[in-house]
């Protein structure tokens, strides 16, 4: 599933297939996702709202990803370089 868009994601996403966050804007993953082809971070800024936002499998982070988790206080934020 390829996402080149902004906004917040808040749809479940399963099944074996990758995700792919593409394009310059910041979307949210806000949903409880099962999908377990792992996550490429390849333009723009993705942020995770919950531990299950991510699915499972490797993450490749090539632009920017926000990791947000519920009951601490601030973020941390992975930059490419």
């Amino acid at each position: 599933l390829e996402l080149n868009t902004g906004g917040d994601f808040d749809n479940a996403i399963s099944g074996s297939g990758q995700v792919v966050k593409s394009g310059d804007e910041t979307l949210a993953l806000s949903g409880i996702n099962s999908y377990t082809g792992g996550t490429t971070i390849s333009g723009g800024t993705l942020i995770a709202s919950n531990v299950e936002a991510l699915g499972t499998g490797d993450v490749t982070d090539n632009a920017v990803l926000e990791l947000i988790r519920g009951g601490l206080d601030g973020s941390a934020t992975a930059r490419r370089g």
